[in-house]
């Protein structure tokens, strides 16, 4: 069975590259036929960052997984008697030490993982729904249990502050949890043939997004969601407040007269169905036209607490939308976008995956620099260049000053107010706001400005020389998959 299945995701990562090398192919055609001496260099680039992101979305290593930081809500999956601790350096999950996990995702307060045989495990807070089981006590919650979705291989997970989402093998979208907007009352998809005033509640278990399939990734929001289809067309979904679904959305609420003559603010509740919570197109800045039909197909996705980022496959273009209190977008200025707007000051930067914490951002480029903007004075843009004072912002990309010896970043990751990147000596390094240990330093209470490598050794013999291969931030916690030395022996 695990033969099969892995056989499936490498049948369908070979068939994503010869449709990747069609289009290659009719774009070289094009550019040839219009000029002889046309430098192809650009799209090459793009090209080659296209198949390392379809490499990671199907052709996953498998390890372990390991936690640290803030364990007040169970987050940390290390059992009932450590529960509620911080733990600054990184320990391994005990209950899913036989399970061969191929992705991590981090919620607020919650943990999501699949295995590369397909599999969906969740722990942490449930009070909203985000593991997608029942859970009867503490200990249910601070143990990893399963997700089950019958029948069905997911390749991808992502997690928001009480949302989680599972894609299939074949594209199709399961949801559970809620989106909560800014009174902290849930919100959920109405189920099939139920009415839209049953939207204001959580989901317990999975569920199919029926209007969505053929996607490629998701990512999550706070509160929404952003789905990446396979033709590269950009949707989103949730509780969008902060413009972050990037397409027009209604107030939640709405004033209605009552029978004495005055005004009542009451929700809206059709219209939050149909404008929040059924997934529709992004839109780009300025226009009424869905984004990648003004700009073609989009091959990356990433997310902010209350803002959205998207990468074009041709030409490596960054686009945000949403909040921009302190220059998350990347824009220069700290204006919110209600539509998609493209970052100029990425232009020619090869950019290949986005990021966003809950104030800024992360930009990694095909090269392998690190840009980042946003909010600055946690550390949490791990430059030498910016301002440092309370509130600080830069809100044009910055480069991320990661030390030379720690070889080239190939992923990134942000947590609200800290920020990882994974080199391809398998090393991970993280800076930004330390309190409370999501650093993975073995210190709380000092931020760390520059990126520090996590030091293995320190963590203990089991761990040491550990080779890192995915990782995520939370509200106050991180977490890793790495490859342990017992295993590659063995």
């Amino acid at each position: 069975m695990k033969v099969r299945i892995r056989s499936d995701f490498r049948r369908e990562f070979y068939a994503q590259v010869r449709a990747l090398n069609i289009q290659f192919a009719q774009w070289v055609h094009k550019e040839l036929a219009a000029d002889r001496s046309v430098d192809l260099t650009p799209g090459v680039i793009d090209y080659n960052s296209y198949i390392s992101t379809l490499e990671d979305r199907y052709l996953r290593v498998p390890g372990a997984v390991l936690t640290f930081g803030s364990g007040d809500c169970n987050q940390l999956g290390l059992g009932t008697e450590d529960a509620d601790k911080n733990v600054p350096r990184p320990r391994i999950v005990p209950f899913l030490r036989k399970e061969r996990v191929a992705m991590v995702a981090c919620g607020g307060l919650h943990n999501v993982v699949c295995t590369m045989e397909g599999r969906v495990f969740t722990w942490g807070c449930n009070d909203d729904g985000a593991l997608g089981r029942l859970t009867k006590n503490e200990e249910e919650e601070t143990c990893a249990g399963e997700v089950v979705m019958r029948g069905e291989v997911i390749r991808q997970v992502a997690a928001g502050d009480c949302q989680s989402l599972a894609v299939t093998l074949s594209g199709k979208v399961y949801a559970w949890g809620c989106h909560k907007d800014k009174e902290g009352k849930q919100w959920q998809t109405p189920l099939p043939r139920e009415g839209p005033k049953t939207a204001k509640r959580k989901q317990e278990t999975p569920m199919v997004v029926v209007s969505l399939d053929r996607v490629a990734e998701v990512r999550c929001c706070a509160s929404a969601n952003v789905a990446l289809r396979q033709d590269g067309s950009l949707w989103s979904w949730g509780i969008g407040e902060s413009s972050e679904l990037g397409r027009p959305a209604c107030d939640l609420k709405m004033k209605v007269r009552q029978a004495d003559g005055e005004y009542e603010d009451v929700y809206d509740f059709k219209n939050i169905v149909k404008d929040h919570l059924t997934p529709g197109p992004m839109y780009a800045q300025g226009t009424s036209t869905p984004v990648h039909q003004k700009f073609g197909a989009f091959k990356a996705i990433g997310c902010g607490a209350y803002h959205a980022l998207a990468v074009t496959a041709a030409g490596a273009r960054v686009f945000t939308c949403g909040l921009n209190n302190y220059g998350q977008l990347g824009t220069g200025d700290t204006d919110n976008r209600e539509f998609l707007t493209e970052v100029t000051a990425l232009d020619g930067w090869a950019v290949s995956s986005v990021t966003g914490g809950t104030h800024h951002s992360l930009a990694l480029c095909a090269t392998g620099a690190v840009l980042a903007f946003g909010r600055s004075d946690y550390g949490q843009l791990g430059s030498s260049e910016v301002d440092k004072g309370a509130g600080g912002s830069e809100p044009l990309p910055r480069l991320v000053d990661v030390p030379k010896a720690a070889g080239k970043p190939v992923k990134i990751a942000s947590g609200a107010n800290h920020s990882l990147c994974i080199t391809d000596a398998c090393g991970v390094y993280t800076w930004g706001y330390s309190d409370e240990g999501a650093l993975g330093h073995g210190s709380e209470g000092q931020d760390v400005w520059l990126p520090k490598a996590i030091d293995f050794a320190k963590a203990g013999a089991e761990v040491a020389g550990m080779r890192v291969v995915d990782a995520d931030g939370g509200g106050s916690h991180s977490a890793i998959v790495g490859v342990l030395q017992a295993a590659r022996r063995g």
